[in-house]
């Protein structure tokens, strides 16, 4: 796959953003990083000139508009997106506090929209570009006491649809990479917040994820399912949903303790997938 002149990565400051960032740099690309984060990003950027530090809070419309102004403004429109940002969120539907529901949406959903129009209008003109939207498979297999950031990453899913067929003939691809649990800090916080949840569960390294992407950036396809048996998982959340949410409420029996709710940590901090 070509590398692209310009890029644009959000929530580079750690997890997937950084690695793919940097992946970015080394290759060639100029690569604008934003993050929420100002000392990550800073750190991550010390690296190499390839890479330039954006602060940004992608849930703010307005920060988001005054970063990707400044990058046209520095590097040029970005030839490509990958939108990384994002937090994690767990806790009972029923208990869990609106303000962490509503910023994980802010960020994890609302994020990705406001990406998409700071970022869609500059390559409908030019006639091409890349977008990489960061979906999940807890998108397509919502489970319990991770309700907020299922409903979160289904909305990317839909925006990532909807958007493929308003690309449509104008030269800009879309791909929506919908990934199991990934080896990053995002990992690292729900085994220290959530034990009972993951368990001794182990991800998929980060690259793996990476060389999905631009697998399928090289052929036509919208999502991305990297990681052995997440492409089986979502299959059967299509074919045979009954099946596989008896085998979850099974699994969740046996882990955990259903009643109570889990405590849930807010959604704030650095900005990882």
């Amino acid at each position: 796959m070509a590398v692209p002149k310009t890029a644009l990565v959000t929530g580079a400051g750690s997890g997937m953003g950084r690695l793919a960032a940097r992946r970015l740099a080394d290759a060639g690309a100029t690569v604008a990083a934003l993050d929420i984060d100002a000392d990550a990003l800073g750190a991550v950027c010390a690296s190499t000139p390839k890479l330039r530090p954006y602060v940004c809070d992608v849930a703010d419309w307005s920060a988001v508009d005054h970063a990707v102004g400044t990058v046209r403004e520095d590097l040029g429109a970005p030839d490509r997106l990958v939108h990384a940002a994002g937090i994690p969120s767990a806790g009972a539907l029923a208990s869990q506090g609106l303000g962490d529901i509503r910023r994980v949406i802010d960020v994890n959903l609302m994020g990705t929209v406001h990406l998409v129009q700071a970022v869609v209008p500059d390559m409908i003109r030019r006639g091409s570009g890349e977008l990489v939207l960061f979906g999940s498979i807890g998108g397509w297999i919502p489970s319990a006491y991770a309700g907020a950031y299922s409903a979160s990453k289904a909305g990317v899913h839909a925006i990532a649809e909807a958007l493929t067929g308003e690309c449509q003939g104008l030269g800009i691809r879309v791909v929506c990479v919908c990934p199991p649990l990934v080896e990053t800090p995002m990992a690292e916080w729900a085994r220290h917040t959530h034990p009972e949840l993951l368990g001794q569960a182990r991800g998929i390294a980060p690259s793996d994820v990476l060389d999905a992407v631009e697998r399928t950036l090289a052929v036509r396809g919208l999502y991305v399912f990297p990681g052995r048996g997440t492409t089986a998982l979502w299959r059967a959340r299509r074919l045979a949903p009954g099946l596989l949410r008896g085998l979850i409420e099974r699994k969740l029996r046996g882990g955990i303790t259903l009643g109570p709710a889990l405590p849930h940590t807010p959604a704030t901090g650095a900005e990882e997938p």
